[in-house]
């Protein structure tokens, strides 16, 4: 992905996850004046639907903004790849620059047929039990509720984190109070920030111990901080357009995002010729020939043979 998006305009920031050799990514991708890669000592270990994703891109954003620049930061995943060329995201870009692209839900949102809309996230506690066969496994805990939910979030922290059962148990007599002043929203986390968005989120996120707390026992957080800080402020919510990624999230009943291949490409050419935000896609198998189809599609665009 880095190469197929590096030119003299483009500068890289990477985080590895810390579970990771990082010594072989700096092999295959070296450092230079344009590929900057997040210190050893500020990467995260990633755990699906904990804070450890945000920490990870907030991370991201402060090396880049220690190295100054202007222009978009584009948040993308090892999983993504661009579908238009270079100049045509830049061109894209250039032209919106002072448009922030993230698709952002109200809540409830309609579209989770869970979790009451997914409101239940943001009045739940929320654990991670560590499950070494279950990464995803999570223990739930609703203030004063007898539910099932709750009462199977404790009886997994008693199977796999018994530690954490006098936190849980004090937090049940707890409800959950939502920082003050931001707006409640949920959001796609693949996104495209201006410069200010990008200060914004990460001067919000360090100077506010409550989001903090609030944001670390939050199922999934990454679908909803960053929208609940930037709708905070006028200015920004009203800069917000969609998202720019074509993600296929209808075919998996697991709540993941499609796998796309050859057979996702007449969807892919559709969505690039109704939708001209659409820059980037995702989640793809290294080495897929989908990725091929997709460079040549690039390059006879640049080349106007398209």
């Amino acid at each position: 992905m880095v190469r197929a998006l590096k030119d003299c305009d483009s500068r890289f920031f990477i985080h590895i996850d810390k579970k990771c050799d990082i010594g072989e990514f700096r092999k295959a991708v070296p450092e230079n004046d344009s590929v900057f890669y997040v210190t050893d000592e500020n990467r995260k270990e990633g755990r699906w639907g904990n804070l450890s994703l945000v920490e990870a891109a907030l991370a991201t954003m402060r090396l880049a903004m220690n190295k100054g620049g202007e222009g978009h930061f584009v948040l993308l995943s090892g999983q993504d790849y661009p579908l238009r060329s270079n100049e045509y995201i830049k061109e894209f870009l250039s032209t919106h620059k002072n448009s922030n692209f993230m698709s952002v839900y109200p809540v409830p949102d309609k579209k989770k047929p869970s979790e009451n809309g997914g409101y239940e996230r943001f009045v739940s506690w929320t654990f991670d039990c560590q499950n070494p066969h279950d990464s995803r496994m999570k223990a739930k805990i609703k203030p004063f509720s007898f539910g099932a939910k709750t009462l199977g979030g404790f009886f997994r922290l008693a199977l796999y984190r018994p530690m954490l059962l006098p936190i849980a148990a004090k937090a049940w007599f707890c409800k959950r109070k939502y920082p003050e002043g931001l707006g409640m929203r949920f959001n796609e986390f693949w996104c495209v920030l201006t410069k200010d968005a990008v200060e914004k989120v990460v001067e919000t996120y360090d100077n506010r111990k409550d989001l903090r707390e609030y944001y670390k026992y939050m199922h999934i957080p990454d679908e909803s901080m960053f929208s609940s800080i930037l709708c905070e402020t006028p200015e920004f919510e009203a800069s917000l357009m969609p998202m720019c990624h074509y993600i296929d999230w209808n075919a998996c009943s697991d709540g993941s995002p499609k796998t796309l291949t050859m057979a996702d490409a007449p969807l892919m050419e559709n969505e690039m010729e109704t939708q001209p935000y659409i820059l980037f896609a995702r989640k793809f198998e290294e080495d897929n020939p989908v990725l091929d189809w997709i460079d040549d599609k690039r390059r006879r665009r640049y080349d106007g043979k398209d």
